[in-house]
């Protein structure tokens, strides 16, 4: 019997194939914006783990002033 991951027996497969193409932030794309508006999903009152890790990879431009004047944003969406 084949092993398949959990989200190809759910049939997310061919979904996260479509997510492929899209752009994924960089830390110069953070440095060159005039702005930043951060969007994540909430489980049990925590962001997702894949945008707490974006953001602490991010430390080294709040630490050398990089983002100092810019306009920034966040919003999250819940479920319950």
């Amino acid at each position: 019997m084949a092993k398949y991951r959990c989200t190809e027996r759910k049939g997310a497969g061919e979904f996260q194939k479509s997510f492929m193409s899209i752009p994924l932030c960089t830390m110069d794309d953070l440095k060159n914006a005039d702005a930043n508006f951060f969007g994540a999903p909430t489980c049990l009152g925590y962001m997702c783990t894949q945008m707490q890790q974006f953001l602490e990879s991010a430390s080294s431009l709040w630490t050398e002033g990089a983002l100092v004047g810019k306009v920034g944003s966040a919003f999250t969406s819940s479920a319950s």
